[in-house]
């Protein structure tokens, strides 16, 4: 099983050939059968008594799967009312009838169309599914247009209480549709740093405001030298999609800046995140009610408390709440406590919902509870670090560690506490005395005797 932190990868793999349950199809690859991802995700979601919310940012954020069996998004954004308060839970046409799944099938686009009187999934997405190497942003447009053509006759069914034409409800949830697909602000701007050297360096960075239905815009700032405008913009749109899912009262946003932040001082990080604060303020794109950041890959409770500082010494200075500008910060600066665990807790509590579930864990040919499981984790960061010390108070094992300049592997286990030290020691996993250094990290993630595998990126 292989989740990443942004977006919710599962793979099961298993040899059984009985007892699929109703909603899994299955598919030969490699000698093996996969159960694919977002349709283990929905037979999860309807045992589970999920909301129709959470499974709609499942088919959003898993890979294909065939739509009439995919949980559909009913009430997304409630037609540009509260974004996705009902609870109701709404299945497509496929598992109301085989009749009905026909006639879904019947319906379904895979090119675009100008004033067409159905969605349709635009001809530029079309090869997303089988590209071996796909962008990332066009995956998120191909996975939003997707999950609009399965919702589309749930969302005119919503329309059927209003007297209006069959024309004009087509009218109007396209037009919805189209209102929350794009990005509504893209920032780029280049700013120059001094270097402890003297020297004068350009940065490049970005922040994206995908929403505004509900303000402020929410959503981290990373640090990263494979940053661009794409990436930020198909984060901000899933930060939309996962704040609708949950309930949560905010748009979607994300930033960027373009630096290996290992290449740089603390006096030089300093620097650029305080000129980056000054140029989100002066364009709008900070402040308590407009848009608040939040730490992301590379990026802490150290560079949000530079941000609030900053923004609460200049453009905020008369604000009283200029402090709430971003989320993350020191708790004596304002933040609060678990917030710096609260994604590795949410991890481990959402696969607790599976571990401990014998239906689930029978898919798999495994029994329920942590007694026995073993882990790998991939991205020895925030993340990783606390969602590895909960899997192991529960009782799971980690037997191997996999970071950007090595790997380590223990079949016996590796403790989270001595490798969290020695990583704050040296800067590195490399050489833990605990651990042997293993090169072929690949193979743990092959080995299918292995029943996790995390993959965090280093935060």
């Amino acid at each position: 099983m292989c989740v990443h932190e942004q977006q919710a990868v599962v793979t099961v793999q298993t040899d059984a050939d009985q007892g699929t349950p109703p909603l899994v199809t299955e598919r030969e690859e490699g000698g093996n059968k996969r159960l694919s991802l977002a349709r283990d995700f929905a037979v999860v979601a309807r045992a589970a008594s999920y909301s129709t919310r959470e499974r709609f940012f499942f088919l959003l954020s898993s890979a294909a799967t065939a739509p009439e069996n995919t949980i559909v998004m009913s009430r997304f954004f409630r037609l540009g009312q509260a974004a996705m308060r009902s609870s109701s839970t709404l299945l497509p046409a496929a598992e109301q009838s085989p009749s009905a799944a026909r006639t879904i099938s019947s319906k379904l686009h895979t090119s675009s169309a100008v004033g067409a009187s159905r969605w349709e999934i635009p001809d530029r997405l079309k090869h997303i599914p089988e590209d071996e190497n796909p962008n990332f942003f066009h995956m998120v447009e191909y996975y939003f247009h997707k999950g609009c053509v399965v919702a589309e006759d749930s969302l005119y069914q919503e329309l059927i209480k209003l007297r209006m034409s069959e024309e004009d409800r087509i009218k109007k949830v396209h037009g919805i549709l189209k209102i929350i697909e794009p990005c509504a602000h893209v920032l780029e701007m280049n700013f120059p740093v001094t270097r402890d050297d003297g020297s004068i360096e350009i940065i490049t960075a970005y922040r994206a405001q995908h929403s505004h239905h509900r303000n402020p815009c929410k959503g981290g700032i990373r640090y990263s030298s494979d940053v661009d405008a794409d990436e930020v913009k198909a984060l901000s749109a899933l930060m939309t999609y996962k704040c609708s899912c949950v309930d949560v009262p905010f748009g979607g946003g994300k930033a960027g800046v373009k630096i290996d932040p290992r290449n740089y001082s603390d006096q030089e990080l300093e620097r650029i995140t305080r000129r980056f604060a000054i140029e989100l303020a002066k364009k709008g794109f900070l402040g308590a009610g407009v848009d608040v950041p939040a730490p992301d890959m590379g990026t802490g409770e150290r560079e949000m408390s530079w941000i609030a500082d900053t923004f609460g010494n200049t453009v905020g200075y008369t604000d009283l709440n200029s402090a709430a500008c971003v989320t993350g910060k020191p708790v004596h600066q304002g933040g609060i406590h678990g917030r710096v665990s609260a994604t590795g807790r949410g991890v481990f509590h959402g696969l607790d919902n599976f571990i401990k579930e014998a239906h689930f864990m029978s898919m798999i040919g495994n029994t329920p509870g942590w007694g026995g499981k073993t882990f790998i984790i991939q991205g020895f960061g925030n993340v990783g670090l606390h969602s590895m010390r909960y899997l192991d108070r529960a009782g799971a094992r980690c037997i191997g560690i996999i970071e950007y300049d090595g790997a380590i592997y223990n079949p016996e286990g590796i403790d989270p506490k001595e490798l969290e030290t020695y990583k704050l020691d040296h800067g590195t996993i490399v050489g833990f005395p605990g651990a042997q250094v293993f090169a072929l990290c690949i193979m743990l993630m092959q080995d299918t005797s292995y029943i996790f595998c995390f993959l965090f990126p280093a935060l």
